[in-house]
């Protein structure tokens, strides 16, 4: 080879930035594997704290997690958070509403006759004086009206409590994985499918609350808990299916209605025991309000965990302890704000970095084409058909993947 012909490489071409990005990201997918090495160590010595505790930074370091605490890991249960996020929107659905005068008054029926009979041009003395025809258009008209204004009302409050209530529910999974980006998209849907649903709702839940206790000449509480449980059932389930929507799944929609009916089922039932043992009338409205949301969120996560299909459990990293059922096909993980599965605070994730398919013979993982690639079970892959019990490293962090029992035609390989 001829002088000319050399290749010549100085201190500049090895100073250049890309060969130091290129050297970096080589390191830190050795530190990645090395990660799930540790890890995989102290799950077969029974140390399995000591893989877990550990998650990269941006910086790309290892950190001592706080987030895997054992409060976090308790919020990262579907029962527990959608719980908490139930309640907290439904107090603050309260604080917003109670101070209004319009969701609270007691309806003084005199004077709201008095001044109807004043806009039509009677007195209470000159409308005995009128047939028996008159009065009863004049009072069937005022019925009416009466009848009106309550359903407006309780479609407006029940609009407000839904909106509130729906918006908590529809973003709180993305809130605990930090997507606080996805998490406003879904609060917005969220919001706005629960005031609509809610409204609706409030108005059928109105419609059979006053049927129901027109038929109650006894007065029975049982009567009334019924209508009551009825009424904020069909609440639950609308609030329950702004889930589903603001993810656009199908199988959330179906979570939803069943624990949404349940949970309002149960918080319904237990309105008015709860309104009957509190002196003050703002008291007992605040309290079957957060029971209500309380019980439509827990339930709702119950029922999600009950009917899952497959499911991720983050087994390292900053979610540490944060399971991710799989609804959507594909299922993408990313440090995409966006993505379905976001992966923060960890350089080595690429926005787009891996995907889960779902096939007719279960789930596959695909690598999209990382520099740091893609781990199932310490071996780097293109493509490969997840088993339960599959480990999964993308980055610093790990996932341990699980699934229903089916039955699996043949075996494959990556």
């Amino acid at each position: 080879m001829a002088d000319g012909d050399k290749i010549k490489i100085g201190w500049d071409d090895i100073n250049r930035p890309e060969v130091a990005e290129k050297v970096e990201r080589d390191r830190r997918f050795r530190d990645a594997a090395a990660h799930y090495e540790q890890a995989q160590q102290s799950v077969a010595t029974g140390d399995t704290d000591a893989g877990r505790r550990v998650y990269g930074t941006v910086a790309g370091t290892i950190s001592t997690g706080a987030s895997s605490s054992g409060i976090m890991r308790l919020l990262y249960t579907p029962a527990v958070s959608a719980g908490v996020a139930g309640l907290l929107m439904a107090f603050l659905a309260w604080s917003v509403t109670e101070p209004i005068p319009y969701f609270r008054q007691q309806l003084d029926v005199g004077t709201e006759l008095a001044q109807y009979l004043e806009s039509k041009g009677y007195t209470l003395l000159s409308v005995v004086q009128e047939s028996e025809a008159t009065q009863e258009l004049v009072l069937g008209e005022f019925r009416a009206k009466i009848r009106m204004g309550v359903y407006i009302s309780t479609m407006i409050w029940f609009g407000f409590i839904g909106g509130a209530v729906g918006a908590g529910l529809s973003s709180v999974e993305y809130l605990v994985g930090r997507a606080f980006s996805a998490a406003k998209s879904a609060a917005l849907i969220g919001l706005g499918v629960g005031f609509v649903g809610g409204a609706i709702a409030g108005g059928v839940a109105q419609y059979l609350y006053s049927s129901l206790t027109s038929l109650n000449e006894g007065g029975s509480q049982a009567v009334q808990i019924l209508a009551r449980s009825a009424g904020w059932g069909l609440a639950g389930m609308v609030l329950g299916a702004g889930q589903g929507i603001a993810m656009r799944s199908g199988k959330k929609i179906r979570n939803g209605l069943i624990g949404g009916l349940l949970g309002g089922l149960l918080g319904g039932a237990l309105f008015d025991p709860i309104a009957n043992s509190s002196q003050a009338a703002w008291a007992s409205r605040m309290l079957a309000l957060t029971v209500i949301g309380a019980a439509t969120g827990a339930l709702i996560g119950a029922v999600e965990s009950v009917l899952k299909d497959a499911w991720l459990l983050v087994t390292g990293g900053p979610l540490t302890g944060k399971q991710f059922v799989i609804y959507k096909n594909p299922t993408v993980f990313g440090s995409a704000p966006k993505a379905d599965i976001y992966l923060f605070k960890d350089a080595l994730v690429e926005p787009h970095h891996a995907a889960l398919h779902t096939l007719a013979h279960g789930l596959e993982l695909e690598d999209l084409g990382t520099p740091a690639g893609t781990l199932v079970n310490g071996q780097r892959i293109a493509r490969h058909r997840l088993r339960a019990g599959d480990s999964i490293q993308i980055g610093q962090y790990s996932f341990s993947y699980s699934e229903k029992a089916r039955a699996r035609p043949g075996s494959g390989g990556s």
